[in-house]
């Protein structure tokens, strides 16, 4: 537990890092708000055999520009996955998660985050809390308002609730993302995988992959191709 909030904290305290930076330009994007939707499939072998349940998630994403070259993201996800075979378990899945990001470069975004995710079952609640730091690539099409997305990340903290936690972890997203003077929007897959330390003959892995799309309404001024 102590161990969990400590993440907690370090991650709050990336996401403020970024507010004592010069103000916002005129003309620059300062922000959106996005309605999230996805299909999720978990897999794990945690009880012997490939455990695997699909399902929708659906939430809210606030994307912030409160200083030049710095973006925050806040996301809330929650759904319900269904058991696909006979050893796996529906599962209620919820998420919050935040992400800062420091333009490096127009095309290069360095990224802190983490989340705090529940999954219940009909026997047990695990809660995952992560730290996560990586980068994204953001090629754009011809300067135009369409642009790619090319993410990598490391989780080099981990905690798991009642059980050990993974040895190694990381996550991989790509997709497209389009920004127009009142809207935007992006369809995106990622991929996260766990791989817990072995007991005996026996290792446990995880793997949650999600295909996703939001549309948002851009709060502030007029967006314009970084």
């Amino acid at each position: 537990m102590i161990r969990s909030r400590s993440v907690v904290l370090g991650v709050g305290a990336a996401l403020l890092l970024g507010l004592g930076g010069p103000t916002v330009a005129r003309g620059q994007v300062t922000g959106w708000a996005s309605a999230v939707g996805a299909v999720g499939e978990y897999r794990s072998n945690a009880a012997g055999a490939v455990d695997r349940s699909t399902g929708p998630l659906a939430g809210l994403q606030a994307h912030l520009v409160p200083v030049r070259l710095v973006e925050i993201d806040f996301t809330l996800l929650g759904g319900t996955f269904s058991a696909q075979n006979p050893v796996a378990d529906d599962r209620k899945v919820a998420e919050l998660a935040g992400r800062a990001s420091v333009v490096a470069k127009p095309w290069l975004a360095l990224q802190v985050g983490g989340y705090t995710r529940t999954h219940t079952t009909l026997l047990a609640r695990e809660r995952w809390t992560t730290l996560e730091l990586g980068a994204e690539a953001r090629p754009a099409f011809a300067a135009g308002p369409l642009r790619a997305i090319l993410r990598a990340s490391l989780m080099p903290v981990v905690a798991v609730t009642g059980a050990a936690n993974p040895n190694l972890a990381f996550a991989g997203a790509t997709g497209l993302e389009w920004h127009g003077s009142h809207f935007t929007a992006a369809f995106t897959y990622t991929v996260e995988r766990y791989d817990f330390p072995r007991a005996g003959t026996f290792k446990r892995a995880e793997q949650l992959s999600m295909l996703g799309a939001r549309v948002g309404w851009v709060i502030g001024a007029r967006p314009r191709a970084r």
